[in-house]
């Protein structure tokens, strides 16, 4: 009985091996029967002497083509990387072995240090610095499960000025394999320009909010919480601090009015909470009133407002809260802000 429970145990691990080897490579190759590879080529019809043909349809003719490329397994099927802006308030572009990252906010932070930062963050190293807004790395490893060998290139990051708010450009320089082979397919370099600027994001993100608790921690001012409507008329709340700031505060503030925090996405603006009200002890000691706010699922649309941060309360509906609730919420959250 012992004997077969140990081949039993040791069978299922061989399996499981054996399919988290698999996984990653799965990611890009084609799966199922090859046996299409084996078609025949097309052959013009023969006609035999006398027969008559009906009228052809140049709609359906299909041209004899000569096909060049990877085949079976060989096919890389993997969808192309995609750009992942963190950051609220940043775009990023790219194309080929370039790409940029645009700020749409006023940015409070020495950008050359953000990038160094953001670079040491990331363990990248920095080989050169032709000029103070200019970097170029070292030679980065990128290690991937879905690759067949691993790649290394070196990047140079420049701030440029658009004229209206600084951007950074990120451009692949040198991409080589492990053969130390230089690397020329298009889809390669550019996968691994993506994978560059979204790294730099990251690091940057990182940085940024690292900062921002740094501030919280040495500064002792109160947030000011007022009351106000949107473009729409709709009743909103203005707070004088910035996006990152409040956002990091707001959990805390939040907790402190009977709101509990469920997602919440940083990049998107939003939050889900949920309102479980609040003991009289507790309001006595925020000095407010109790706000009469059923008991139930709210969402939170923070807005970036560069130096000020707007906050729309929503119903589980996703309406907007009333004007005489939205004053309620003021008088707390001005309380949980100090």
């Amino acid at each position: 009985m012992a004997s077969i429970l140990q081949k039993t145990v040791i069978l299922s691990l061989a399996m499981l091996v054996t399919a988290c080897s698999t996984s990653q490579q799965s990611k890009r190759e084609a799966l199922g029967d090859e046996s299409y590879l084996n078609t025949a080529k097309l052959r013009e019809i023969i006609i035999s002497p006398g027969m008559t043909l009906p009228l052809p349809y140049s709609d359906y003719r299909i041209p004899n083509v000569e096909t060049h490329g990877e085949l079976g397994k060989a096919v890389d099927i993997r969808p192309p990387d995609q750009l992942i802006p963190a950051i609220k308030g940043i775009r990023a572009q790219s194309e080929g072995n370039s790409g940029i990252i645009l700020f749409d906010f006023s940015l409070q932070y020495d950008l050359p240090t953000l990038i160094k930062q953001s670079l040491e963050v990331n363990k990248q190293a920095i080989s050169a610095r032709p000029d103070s807004n200019t970097f170029i790395t070292d030679w980065i490893e990128w290690k991937r499960g879905d690759e067949t060998v691993s790649y290394k290139a070196r990047y140079e990051i420049s701030i440029k000025d658009t004229g209206y708010q600084p951007a950074i450009s990120v451009r692949l320089g040198d991409i080589r394999h492990e053969t130390d082979a230089t690397v020329m397919d298009k889809v390669q370099i550019h996968r691994y320009t993506i994978a560059m600027i979204n790294s730099l994001i990251n690091g940057m993100e990182f940085v940024l909010e690292q900062h921002d608790k740094k501030q919280q921690r040495t500064s002792t001012n109160t947030l000011l919480v007022t009351s106000s409507t949107d473009e729409a008329g709709l009743p909103i709340l203005i707070v004088r601090g910035a996006y990152r700031q409040v956002w990091q505060r707001l959990p805390e503030a939040l907790a402190k009015i009977g709101m509990t925090v469920g997602d919440a996405n940083q990049s998107h603006g939003t939050m889900s909470l949920k309102y479980r009200s609040l003991s009289s002890a507790a309001l006595d000691s925020l000095g407010v009133n109790d706000p009469a706010l059923d008991k139930s699922d709210y969402s939170l649309q923070v807005g970036d407002l560069d130096n000020r941060t707007s906050l729309q309360f929503r119903s589980k509906a996703g309406q907007p809260l009333s004007e005489n609730a939205n004053k309620a919420l003021q008088a707390l959250m001005q309380a949980a802000f100090k």
